[in-house]
């Protein structure tokens, strides 16, 4: 590497997540003249000893298997209670008793997977969990629900194939790489907030509108293309609100617990689609022993995303009341 690209490198670091960039001037601008209560001095991290939180990650991989198959089983306690409601019960309680064990591991941890003082903070615990219900509401959908509502035989679905649902997916990944490309703009120009705002009232407004009309795989396409573009801004301003909110000391920690709270959402949207289409289900004339997700499925899997895009607009409402808390204090 030559100096002249190691200087545009220094000066154009980039952050990226789900195609997001995110110029260092840019945060350095948003974080230049705002405070927050936040005392650094106080945190788990010990700069002169860095361990890999092993048993953090134990436990809290058998926290977020236990409770996904907890979800998986509760929807057929209906069917044959006496066989899998033990089988709930016994999972739910061990996701309970190591999501115990692992938040006490990481109050004592010197390099902790989740730094459980910054997840509290006011200003970041709201816009982590923004960008988690992004990533439920995103998978839940667009990539677990959609596909299946294409390719299941009419008049369940529309009977397509995977070209129908790749044309139908087009425009969403389409939307969220341009605007992803212009989030350094839409940063510099309009700040965190402003984005974030109106990213939530867009997605809300998307799954609303998918709830309503999805007869079509047009209209289905235009759903999710207002989706892409609300969902595309919202996560660029709450992660943007994330790392000016986070000191330079705990910058990575603090984006490595974005990234893995982003992707527990992941994990659990296509678990929750998977209850609801299962626990809805219809048969085909002609096509004998296979039953397919009945309509009312996707019904209410759509008013679901919305209802939880909603509490978004709650949870930003809360960040706008504190306009000081764009950076941390260092003390």
């Amino acid at each position: 590497m030559d100096k002249g690209t190691a200087r545009i490198s220094d000066k154009n670091t980039e952050f990226c997540c789900r195609f997001i960039h995110v110029r260092k001037d840019i945060l350095l601008s948003e974080s230049s003249n705002t405070t927050t209560e936040y005392d650094i001095s106080s945190t788990n991290i010990n700069e002169n000893k860095s361990t890999i939180d092993i048993m953090g990650a134990i436990t809290l991989s058998i926290t977020v298997i236990s409770f996904l198959v907890a979800l998986q089983f509760i929807q057929t306690i209906k069917v044959v209670a006496s066989a899998n409601l033990p089988i709930v019960i016994g999972f739910g309680a061990a996701a309970i008793i190591s999501l115990s064990f692992f938040i006490m591991i990481e109050r004592r941890a010197d390099s902790p997977l989740i730094d459980l003082k910054l997840l509290v903070n006011k200003t970041l615990l709201p816009a982590n969990i923004i960008n988690m219900v992004v990533g439920i509401t995103a998978l839940m959908v667009v990539y677990q629900t959609i596909p299946i509502l294409i390719q299941s035989p009419q008049p369940l679905g529309f009977g397509g194939n995977a070209l129908s649902i790749a044309n139908v997916q087009l425009p969403y990944m389409a939307i969220s790489l341009i605007v992803s490309v212009a989030s350094g703009f839409i940063v510099s120009k309009f700040g965190n907030q402003t984005p974030t705002i109106s990213g939530i009232i867009i997605f809300i407004a998307g799954f609303f509108l998918l709830f309503v009309l999805h007869s079509t795989e047009f209209l289905i396409t235009i759903s999710l293309a207002v989706i892409a573009t609300g969902l595309s801004l919202t996560q660029i301003g709450s992660i943007n609100i994330i790392l000016v909110s986070t000191p330079k000391q705990s910058n990575g920690i603090s984006l490595g617990m974005t990234t893995l709270l982003y992707l527990i959402g992941t994990s659990v949207g296509p678990v929750v689609a998977g209850i609801i289409m299962q626990a809805n289900q219809a048969f085909v004339k002609g096509i004998s022993g296979t039953s397919f997700p009945a309509p009312q499925s996707y019904n209410l899997i759509f008013l679901t995303a919305a209802l939880l895009s909603v509490v978004s607009i709650v949870l930003v409402g809360s960040i706008k009341k504190r306009p000081s808390a764009a950076r941390i204090v260092l003390k």
